[in-house]
């Protein structure tokens, strides 16, 4: 798990949380990509439950008939993510 706080836009700069995780790295690099004012990073039973009910192919995740949740295959593919959604689940 991980925060990414947005502290400058030019260029984007970043505060993650926890401090000095390597592992946080790829989270990092990502999100400076979108370049949101925040980031949060989770791994969830109910995350994986809900990617195991749609097919691979599936792009988003319907929670009703206005709102949806994208679904990208990595973390690389974060900076072409639909920000305007406000959310999104990576496979891996």
């Amino acid at each position: 798990a991980g925060v990414a706080l947005r502290l400058d836009t030019t260029p984007p700069r970043f505060r993650i949380f926890p401090y000095e995780n390597y592992k946080l790295a790829p989270f990092e690099q990502a999100v400076r990509g979108l370049n949101p004012l925040v980031a949060v990073k989770i791994r969830s039973a109910a995350v994986h439950a809900s990617l195991s009910l749609v097919e691979e192919t599936a792009t988003s995740i319907a929670i009703d008939a206005n709102c949806r949740i994208q679904i990208l295959s990595t973390i690389s593919e974060l900076p072409r993510a639909d920000k305007e959604q406000s959310a999104a689940f990576i496979v891996s």
